[in-house]
């Protein structure tokens, strides 16, 4: 739920190959009709889209790839890159 209650956030399937590292949110009003599309760029380039959700508070929180492939040497598969927009759909 986004805007108060006042709205649903359609939030985009991860795991994705996408030729632009972008995800698009939708905002829906409780009858489904779309009151807009929201782009958020988790990297430059191609990528296998991660995670994104909103929270209670309309933050929206998006899993960015690794820009630096060789800190998998350094760390393995458990580092990870987050976006934030506090409050975006408050």
């Amino acid at each position: 739920m986004v805007r108060g209650g006042k709205g649903y956030a359609v939030l985009p399937v991860e795991a994705q190959d996408a030729q632009d590292c972008v995800q698009s949110v939708e905002v829906v009003s409780p009858s489904g009709k779309s009151c807009g599309t929201t782009s958020f760029r988790a990297a430059s380039g191609p990528c296998r889209t991660g995670p994104i959700t909103v929270g209670y508070d309309g933050t929206v929180m998006q899993l960015a790839p690794d820009p630096d492939p060789a800190h998998q040497e350094w760390f393995g598969q458990g580092t990870c890159y987050w976006h934030w927009w506090p409050g975006l759909f408050r």
